[in-house]
């Protein structure tokens, strides 16, 4: 079974754009192994820096730098019967340790 991805951009006034990204699940992992390895390298449990070409980019059309970021939430996983979709057609597990080394690359750890 393949694995989705749900993630979401929310600005300054709690306006909230959603992705979704279907990806390969070729270990057959579950989705708890793989929150419990992703989410202690999310910010307060949930949120991480987006980054060119990790995800399909969710922004609205006006930002506005003094009150809009740079940061994605986290919303959750689930196994999916739909088709991979995301672009790189990346394994979930892959997936997850590029966020990971991203969150530890933001962190300085």
């Amino acid at each position: 079974m393949n694995v989705g991805f749900e993630y979401l951009y929310r600005d300054a006034g709690n306006n909230k754009l959603w992705g979704f990204v279907v990806f390969a699940n070729k270990r057959d992992l579950s989705v708890a192994q793989m929150e419990k390895a992703l989410e202690p390298h999310l910010i307060d449990g949930q949120f991480f820096p987006a980054s060119p070409g990790l995800l399909p980019p969710l922004q609205f059309p006006n930002y506005d730098d003094s009150l809009d970021h740079d940061w994605l939430e986290y919303s959750g996983m689930e196994v999916s019967k739909e088709t991979v979709n995301d672009p790189k057609k990346r394994d979930i597990s892959d997936f997850v340790d590029q966020l990971i080394e991203l969150s530890a690359d933001f962190a300085g750890d």
